[in-house]
């Protein structure tokens, strides 16, 4: 039996569509060989010529052809359509043309003709409606013909020419056909079986196989998201958690979590993080905005039995939403602790590195709590008030240069409780807010004690012995020994050090402000300052000096864009410059900043009632008004400035040690704070000369 050509053209098909494209073609071979044999005997017997015959045969023949042309060409259902109509036509022709007179016969040949018909139409897959007409056909064919009665002539012949000449030939053509048809069909069926049957067992072979794949990957995947430690879970549009979720979200809820409420779960005790995250994701899945720009507004971190977690959100589908959750507690912890430790480990280092400083720190901090003591059994008036606010900001500034960031915080907060009860006339609890302060402080001094020990401390004044007891040993042999100046020399001598190295920590005191707001400066530069000085006597104008410091960082230094856009460096430039003249010292802290707005000075002095409405002051005078306490070109404080009380101490501590404050500024340059002391604040309490060495010793 020759090849089925269908077979390569069909072979990416449908099985069922390979099978009756395959079975049609043998078909439609039949119909030709049919149709052109009953053609030629037709036309080759006798007493036909003129018939209407041939043309019938020649149009099935040509139909016939035409579905096979077809059908080659790949057009499987338009040959299955005229197939269709060719053999409905041949049937119908037959089945009124060969009339034998007699009913029962005819109806006997015309079942015949219709069910080989069917077979052919079943064997080729036709659809249910090509079915359904052919039975309607055959049906219709079968009443015409139990209703007409026979015609004598047909076509030119008589009845009994054509039952004589044509019926048997016809009918035997036609049932060979049909036995040739049904037996290459059958043989062609049971191979197209055998085929499906093949395909079908590789089908489902490779469906276990496929099933088998995903059920291993989706295992793999299920192993390797329960061993990410990660949570994740999907939830929908009801929010309601989907069976689906990973190993890590029972470690992290301690339950199962299907069916549960996503925002409820997330924050059971954050009301207003479970509606906004609700509210949210409703946009996204009412459609109304891009999951996108939802999830960055959603809350990213959870608070969960206990744990700090990351919450991540991504589209899992079509309004389907999957949370990633991430157990931080250990880094958060682990980076709390390296903060901890980092802090700790600056409070010592800036400590060691300013010891002399730090002992300031440490008297400051006696004096104050002392000062503290004795309004914690009374109120202070308005005076002492004020005094003691600027004894707080002094104390504040310095804790914030070695590091005690609790305790500059308690203390920022002291100043507003006194600045607050100033204004509102109210009472001050000094109990409560000293014990605070001392809390904080002492808790962050423990931490330089147990690092350094208490002996460090005794020790960081810079001598053995305490304070107190060298001044009164000093007192006591200048007053005892009022002519034996040796003793006194060497007790000052060797308490003198180099006046720059008392402003040694002001370029950290400019950084740090800097970085808290933000803003770039090169490092703060220290020149001169070569002459050596007891360091008491000018402790409270070293002290007090660094609100300039911290005023030219906040109100001079501009933002990085702005500087770059005036066309300056985008770090500023602080420098102090110590100069030693014969009468004084001199002091230049400058700095290349925007300089001083003398009409805001002038606005803010007349707001606070400072000038008088007809007053006219001179750029020196308004710049004499920044030293004036309380006054601040700023509306609220800040941690670094904004009280009206830095520059104020600046002149209270210049004036009482007889020296005076200028400033000179100029917009957009800069602005210059010079500090002039005389030079007798430096001096010996005599003059010995030089300090004794050993050719002094031998006189």
């Amino acid at each position: 039996m020759m090849a089925n050509p269908m077979v390569s053209r069909y072979e990416h098909g449908n099985i069922l569509v390979r099978t009756s494209a395959g079975n049609l073609f043998w078909v439609l071979v039949l119909m030709v060989a049919a149709g052109l044999a009953i053609l030629g005997l037709s036309m080759w017997g006798p007493g036909i010529s003129g018939t209407g015959v041939p043309f019938i045969l020649l149009g099935f023949v040509a139909a016939s052809l035409t579905a096979l042309l077809l059908l080659i060409l790949g057009k499987y259902p338009a040959a299955s359509w005229i197939t269709f109509a060719a053999l409905l036509a041949v049937v119908a022709a037959v089945s009124l043309f060969s009339r034998s007179g007699s009913n029962e016969m005819d109806m006997f040949q015309t079942t015949v003709l219709f069910f080989l018909g069917l077979m052919v139409l079943s064997a080729i897959g036709v659809g249910g409606l090509v079915s359904g007409l052919w039975v309607g056909a055959g049906v219709g064919v079968l009443v015409f013909i139990h209703f007409v009665p026979a015609a004598d002539a047909r076509l030119g012949l008589t009845i009994a020419q054509w039952n004589a000449e044509f019926n048997p030939l016809v009918i035997g053509v036609i049932y060979a056909a049909g036995s040739l048809a049904g037996t290459l069909l059958l043989v062609q069926s049971r191979k197209n079986l055998k085929l499906m049957q093949f395909d079908q067992e590789i089908i489902e072979s490779t469906n276990q196989m496929l099933e088998q794949t995903v059920a291993d990957r989706t295992q793999a995947l299920q192993t390797i998201l329960d061993s990410s430690g990660q949570g994740l879970f999907t939830f929908g549009a009801d929010f309601r958690v989907e069976p689906d979720f990973s190993q890590g979200c029972r470690s992290l809820f301690g339950q199962d979590i299907a069916g549960m409420e996503a925002d409820q779960l997330l924050f059971p005790n954050a009301k207003d993080m479970a509606r906004e995250f609700r509210q949210g994701l409703e946009l996204f899945f009412q459609g109304k905005s891009r999951a996108s720009v939802i999830f960055d507004l959603l809350e990213k971190e959870a608070f969960i039995k206990g744990r700090f977690v990351t919450v991540g959100y991504r589209e899992a589908g079509p309004l389907k939403i999957l949370c990633v959750l991430t157990d931080v507690t250990l880094d958060r912890q682990l980076s709390e602790r390296n903060r901890t430790d980092e802090a700790n480990r600056n409070l010592v280092l800036r400590a060691l590195g300013n010891k002399h400083f730090f002992a300031e720190l440490l008297g400051d901090a006696e004096e104050l709590f002392t000062s503290l003591a004795v309004f914690e059994e009374r109120q202070s008036t308005p005076e002492e008030a004020q005094a003691l606010l600027s004894t707080i900001h002094t104390f504040k500034g310095n804790c914030g240069f070695f590091g005690f960031a609790v305790t500059q915080e308690v203390a920022h907060d002291f100043e507003y409780a006194i600045s607050d009860a100033q204004v509102l006339g109210a009472e001050i609890d000094y109990q409560d807010l000293s014990l605070d302060l001392k809390k904080a402080y002492y808790r962050e001094l423990n931490v330089i004690i147990d690092s350094l020990g208490r002996n460090w401390l005794q020790e960081a004044g810079g001598i053995v012995i305490p304070r107190s007891v060298y001044d009164k040993v000093a007192k006591y042999i200048a007053r005892k020994f009022s002519n034996e100046t040796t003793v006194v020399d060497v007790l000052e001598h060797y308490r003198k050090m180099p006046l720059k190295d008392l402003f040694s920590r002001f370029p950290f005191v400019a950084a740090a402000t800097a970085e808290r707001l933000g803003k770039k400066i090169a490092p703060m530069t220290v020149t001169g300052g070569e002459l050596r000085v007891v360091p008491d006597r000018i402790d409270g104008l070293v002290s007090a000096c660094i609100h300039v410091v911290n005023n030219m960082v906040d109100h001079g230094i501009e933002m990085p864009y702005i500087r770059e856009s005036l066309g300056k460096a985008m770090e500023g430039r602080l420098t102090l410059n110590i100069k030693h003249e014969a009468d004084s010292v001199v002091f230049h802290f400058r700095d290349d900043g925007q300089g001083v707005s003398l009409p805001d000075v002038e606005a803010r002095a007349r707001a606070l009632g400072l000038l008088a409405p007809d007053a006219a002051p001179t750029p020196r005078a308004l710049l004499q008004l920044l030293f004036q306490s309380g006054f601040s070109t700023r509306d609220e404080a800040t941690e670094v400035s904004g009280r009206g009380i830095g520059l104020s101490a600046v002149r209270v501590e210049a004036e009482r040690l007889g020296g005076t404050v200028e400033v000179q500024t100029k917009q957009n340059v800069g602005t210059v704070f010079e500090i002039t002391l005389p030079i007798s604040v430096f001096a010996n309490r005599r003059r010995w000369g030089p300090p004794p060495g050993p050719e002094r010793r031998k006189t």
